[in-house]
């Protein structure tokens, strides 16, 4: 199985996540629907496509473009905890992280990796997330 070919939708009529099934590219075959996700046909701006990376977290999740992961040892300059967004780094061509500290490469040591959510449905924990004990 080819993990770094999957896409996932986030469906914003109905504020689910689902697997994509299949996508139609050819606009002149005048499809009604251009993507087709968890059986039903949807138009490009009706979802937020998401490509998965290929890797898994330490807990074996595939992580996706748009995760929210937080690495361990991710402080802000207070000391805090922060989370990263999983973002397609276009100068690089690879995906890598985007936090209030900027942009940086994935690191290819994923035990200190876990996805927390996503920018679609948990958003807000892209702040601050708690101190860190001293």
């Amino acid at each position: 199985m080819n993990d770094r070919l999957k896409l996932r939708a986030y469906v914003k009529a109905n504020e689910e996540m689902e697997e994509v099934d299949s996508i139609c590219f050819d606009e002149e075959m005048n499809y009604d629907a251009q993507v087709v996700v968890g059986g039903v046909g949807r138009m490009f701006d009706e979802v937020e496509l998401m490509q998965c990376t290929g890797l898994k977290d330490k807990n074996g999740t595939l992580i996706y473009e748009g995760d929210i992961v937080y690495k361990k040892g991710s402080l802000n300059w207070k000391k805090e905890k922060i989370n990263s967004q999983v973002v397609w780094i276009e100068s690089l061509a690879a995906f890598g992280l985007s936090d209030e500290n900027g942009l940086h490469q994935m690191t290819r040591n994923l035990e200190n990796i876990e996805v927390k959510g996503n920018i679609c449905e948990t958003p807000e924990l892209l702040g601050s997330e708690a101190k860190v004990d001293k």
